[in-house]
């Protein structure tokens, strides 16, 4: 006797909705995406510029310059990146993204040259520290734009985020496969620059750093429509007056506070102990617990 037609149904599903619940399945979904190993290779050489300024320009200003000149260099290089980053924002999601990246990108290719002759030729410790603001306040806004094209390439929109779709929860992966990015870039960028600074010359690091953010906002401009646009809330703050995003934000700014002092103090203690040539390696290794932790929470299964 056959068995009743719904059993031989949920017979005939089952195999796909374990599929879809087997781990690591979200990634070989998201590996489908039309161009996603281009969008990945954008998404990784975005990252290694940020990731290499700060220990970079700390050993450029600290070969000439007392150490403590070297850490307002890269507290001043944090600042003008966060002082600016709203407004850089605004731009990027109220004008086309390529002039308003070509521009941050000219910017802040003119401030790094200067800062780079300023610290060779002797210059005075205000004036690194003001171009060293103006580098970070210039850095063309990457990370925002990687994160749009993410969202368009994996086809979600907020009314999928409301009934879970499959979009959604590949736009999810997306975003801890960036994340994961970044803790990567946060290993191998301090590694890259200490190795060059050291072993090659202080100044090479930031010709690789003007290399790769060139070649990121070319691609990205031939890539990276404009952001989804959001209702404006019409209060005076902006997205500032929700209040669990002001929490964020501030978590976020204890959390980059904290990271810096790290990248400032744990070159020093390296250096009195003799072990400079480590630093960029000492540095790397705070990172993969992060790396770990990202690809992780992307390979989790849909339940």
């Amino acid at each position: 006797m056959s068995r009743p037609r719904s059993i031989r149904t949920a017979h005939l599903t089952e195999p796909a909705d374990a599929a879809q619940r087997r781990f690591l399945s979200s990634y070989r979904v998201l590996a489908d995406v039309p161009g996603f190993w281009r969008l990945a290779t954008i998404g990784m050489s975005s990252k290694l510029p940020p990731s290499m300024a700060g220990l970079s320009l700390l050993l450029l200003v600290g070969r000439d310059h007392s150490y403590g000149t070297a850490g307002l260099a890269v507290s001043g290089l944090a600042i003008g990146q966060g002082a600016t980053a709203p407004l850089r924002g605004r731009l990027i999601d109220r004008h086309s993204p390529g002039p308003v990246l070509l521009g941050c990108l000219a910017v802040h290719l003119t401030a790094t040259l200067v800062l780079v002759l300023v610290v060779r030729g002797g210059g005075s410790a205000s004036a690194i520290l003001t171009l060293a603001s103006a580098m970070g306040a210039s850095a063309p806004p990457v990370t925002v734009m990687m994160r749009s094209v993410w969202h368009r390439s994996t086809g979600s929109s907020a009314d999928d985020a409301v009934d879970g779709s499959t979009d959604t929860r590949m736009l999810a992966t997306a975003m801890a496969l960036d994340s994961s990015m970044m803790a990567t870039a946060l290993i191998t960028g301090p590694v890259l620059a200490s190795w060059l600074s050291l072993s090659v010359s202080p100044v090479v690091p930031f010709a690789v750093v003007a290399l790769l953010t060139t070649a990121t906002v070319g691609l990205l401009v031939n890539s990276a429509g404009p952001p989804p646009r959001s209702a404006r809330s019409g209060h005076r703050l902006g997205p500032l007056a929700s209040p669990p995003l002001r929490s964020l934000l501030a978590a976020d700014a204890l959390f980059v506070m904290a990271v810096t002092a790290v990248d400032v103090v744990l070159p020093i203690y390296a250096r009195e102990y003799h072990a400079a040539g480590f630093t960029g390696l000492y540095l790397g290794v705070l990172s993969v617990g992060s790396v770990l932790g990202s690809l992780a929470l992307g390979a989790v299964p849909n339940l």
